[in-house]
């Protein structure tokens, strides 16, 4: 990155871990449907942000129960893309 990025604020990890919780998790759950999420796509805006939110929680906030568990939401998130059966 060409531009220097601030650190986010340690209530980062709680708003992380409430974006998450808040996705639609029914499309995660119908095969297909995860793939018409605008946060499932490439780019800045998209996939991307789970592991760049994994890492800034960590980093910034504590690797806690709440990290681990939202390990396991971004884990059932890739695990639902790979069972899109269209690719």
């Amino acid at each position: 990155m060409r531009d220097d990025a601030h650190q986010p604020a340690e209530s980062f990890g709680n708003e992380f871990t409430d974006y998450l919780v808040g996705l639609p998790w029914t499309s995660v759950a119908d095969k297909g449907a995860i793939m018409d999420e605008i946060w499932c796509r490439p780019g800045k805006t998209g996939i991307i942000i789970l592991l760049v939110g994994l890492h800034w929680q960590a980093v910034y906030s504590g690797a806690g129960k709440k990290w681990a568990s939202n390990i396991e939401r971004v884990q059932t998130i890739f695990d639902a893309i790979l069972e899109v059966p269209s690719l």
